[in-house]
Parts: structure tokens; sequence; C-alpha cells
């Protein structure tokens, strides 16, 4: 079960979490970055996930997500960085026999940096929803 929940994390955090997204987003990734680095120095989790978007994505899985973000709230990053989506970056995870998708059309991702050494700690893909407004995406089975 341990090992499971490890995994749910590593999903949540890879495709770095039921009803509609929450108030939140941004108008761009950059203001979005600006966001959740606001979020971050004010050690505010509640602001970090209203960053996200939560449509569709199963209870459980989200959890997992928040209590990653509970730990993201506690350490102060260093800088936050807007960066192209990698041309190999995953569209579909699995999780066991389940496939997660994204649930936002992904655009780039946001890299939270927390070391001196400018070790990429935290990477969050973002992209837009219907109406345009931009969150980080969170797994939804496929």
């Amino acid at each position: 079960m341990k090992e499971q929940k490890s995994m749910i994390v590593a999903v949540c955090l890879s495709i770095l979490c039921s009803g509609v997204a929450l108030a939140g987003g941004a108008a761009s990734g950059d203001a979005l970055a600006e966001k959740v680095d606001a979020a971050i120095s004010a050690k505010d989790a509640e602001a970090i996930s209203a960053l996200y978007n939560w449509e569709g994505v199963p209870p459980e899985i989200a959890g997992q997500l928040k209590e990653a973000v509970q730990g993201m709230a506690q350490d102060p990053v260093l800088r936050v960085e807007v960066r192209p989506l990698p041309k190999d970056f995953p569209m579909v995870q699995e999780l066991g026999e389940q496939k997660f998708v994204h649930n936002v059309d992904l655009e780039g991702v946001v890299v939270l940096i927390f070391t001196e050494d400018g070790t990429a700690t935290g990477t969050m893909p973002y992209g837009t929803i219907k109406d345009g407004t931009y969150y980080f995406s969170a797994p939804v089975p496929q």
C-alpha cells in the first residue's frame, strides 16, 4: 500500500492535482509562476492549491497532490522559472493498469528551484482550460 501511495504522489507531481476548478488560475504562464512564487513565499498551501485545475481528479489522487502542495509551501523557493514543455514530456502516465492524462491543454512547465546549485526541485506542467485561464495540470483517468 505504501508503494502504491508513493506511486500516486509521483504521478501527481510528474503530471507535477472533484468538481469545478477552484477560483485561481492566471492569465498566462508567467502570471501563474508569479502567483505560485508569492504563495510559496507566504507559505500559503491553499493559494498554491487554487492554482491547480481539480476538474475530474479522483479524490484519492487529489488528496495525495494536496499533501505534496502542503510540503511545497514549507520550503523557501530561490526562484521560479517558466520553461517550454519538454519534447519528451509524458502525456500519459500509468499507475498499475490505470492510465492518467492531463486536465489542461499543456503549454509549458513551471520549475521551482529550492537549492543554491539550481537543481529543479519541482516541475509543474501548466496549460489552459476551455475559458483560456491558466492552471497547473492534475492527473485524471483516461
